[in-house]
């Protein structure tokens, strides 16, 4: 007798949010491929397949964002596979050989799009190695939980525990890796907009501008942390879970959205460029026909502290040296 017969089929309570979930990881893949492949016509993007690209966009920024829009792919696969797995071929999943894969799959993306962030964090602040340890150590410190608890999934669910939520297997690690999601990405959004607000030079054309790049920052991390304590709650809650795994449900969806913000910043940098070429910031500097040369050798000390209105020497030097420093090394989405 297979092991499927002495199981039974799956629960209709575990089977709906798998199918639920799948569809909207299509809806949210369907997102990241056109953000991540917009041409420029349409929208002003990372266009990785666009042979029209900017200079500015480096290889090293196209090659990223490739990257994370592959993984994002071989999430959906992931996903498809499950719902295969489970709605179609009516096997249990913690069955399946790749049962354990989704939340470490999951947690590896995330660490993808905190990695492109704690970057910008090191960069805006003058490559102040102060800032970027703490936050690179605990990102290294997630993966880690992370792995742990895809270890302990692969290795205690099976048939004897049938239903047992796979995100408690490893007691501590997906606490952990909710909390320190939560305080890395509280305290990357707040450091980036803390030193782009002391970047204001008091010319409103720049300024609105500035306070754009705060919005985007902000909405960035929006979302995947709203996710994540959703998925903490439900995870807090045993008896409104039970065989759904709804904790599981919404913390798969984290990915999605941390890629989806990253492409959102990265595709917004053009237009900003567009509004800096096409407005004269207060009648002191124009920008229309400013060369973003990436070969072009950086000013000395553009980017050496957080530069506030009280370190100015001049606005029309200040921001035409932050703005040409940001674009070559992706510190600012502009």
């Amino acid at each position: 007798m297979s092991t499927n017969a002495e199981t039974g089929p799956p629960d209709t309570g575990t089977s709906g949010p798998i199918l639920f979930r799948a569809l909207f990881q299509y809806f949210l893949q369907g997102v990241v491929l056109s953000q991540g492949c917009a041409d420029r016509p349409a929208v002003a993007g990372a266009k990785i397949w666009s042979v029209q690209t900017d200079r500015e966009d480096r290889v090293a920024l196209r090659i990223y964002v490739l990257a994370l829009v592959l993984l994002s792919i071989l999430q959906t696969i992931l996903e498809t596979y499950k719902v295969w797995h489970e709605v179609i071929d009516q096997h249990h999943w913690y069955m399946s050989s790749l049962h354990w894969s989704e939340f470490l799959l999951n947690g590896l993306i995330c660490t993808f799009c905190e990695a492109f962030l704690i970057r910008r964090c090191w960069k805006i602040t003058g490559k102040n190695n102060r800032v970027i340890l703490p936050l690179a150590t605990l990102s290294f410190a997630m993966l880690v939980a992370n792995v742990y608890l895809a270890v302990r999934i692969d290795k205690l669910i099976n048939v004897a525990t049938g239903y047992a939520d796979p995100l408690k297997a490893g007691h501590w690690a997906f606490p952990f890796w909710v909390f320190g999601s939560l305080v890395l990405s509280l305290t990357l959004t707040s450091i980036l907009s803390w030193c782009l607000y002391k970047s204001k030079v008091g010319i409103s054309q720049a300024d609105e501008l500035v306070q754009t790049i705060i919005n985007v920052t902000w909405e960035t991390a929006a979302l995947p942390t709203a996710s994540t304590i959703v998925a903490a709650a439900f995870y807090c809650s045993r008896q409104l879970t039970r065989v759904r795994h709804l904790d599981l449900f919404f913390i798969l969806l984290t990915a999605k959205l941390y890629t989806l913000g990253i492409l959102r910043t990265l595709n917004l940098r053009v237009r900003f460029r567009e509004r800096l070429a096409s407005h004269d910031l207060g009648g002191r500097q124009s920008l229309s026909d400013y060369q973003w040369d990436s070969d072009a050798p950086a000013r000395t000390g553009s980017t050496d502290t957080c530069v506030g209105p009280h370190d100015l020497v001049s606005p029309k030097t200040t921001w035409v040296d932050r703005s040409r420093s940001a674009s070559e090394d992706g510190t600012l989405p502009i």
